[in-house]
């Protein structure tokens, strides 16, 4: 049998999993992560490699293998290249609750 325990257990047994810091950064791995299996996809539906991507987008394919696994969190600009790498749309919304307005950026 295996003393192995998960990352959640340690996290857990050391204290912080229910710190308000813990569940940001946690939220913000699984955004980054989210985002990532996105992207590869898109990649693989426009039927480019990560080399190919990077070349249209001006980066390596090093910065893409890191975007698509989910090892960074992209910035608006990058948003902006990687949808016009791929000749998709993207599209920002922001709202602020039930009395202001939404706003989106981005191309229709």
């Amino acid at each position: 049998m295996s003393n192995r325990r998960s990352v959640d257990d340690i996290y857990v047994a050391r204290g912080d999993a229910g710190t308000a810091e813990f569940r940001e950064a946690y939220e913000d791995a699984r955004r980054a992560y989210e985002f990532g299996v996105l992207a590869r996809a898109l990649r693989k539906a426009a039927g480019l490699t990560q080399k190919e991507l990077a070349a249209r987008m001006g980066t390596t394919a090093s910065a893409i293998a890191r975007l698509e696994a989910g090892g960074t969190s992209p910035t608006f600009s990058t948003l902006e290249r990687l949808a016009a790498a791929l000749g998709v749309q993207l599209r920002l919304e922001v709202s602020g609750g039930d009395d202001l307005p939404a706003v989106t950026f981005g191309a229709a």
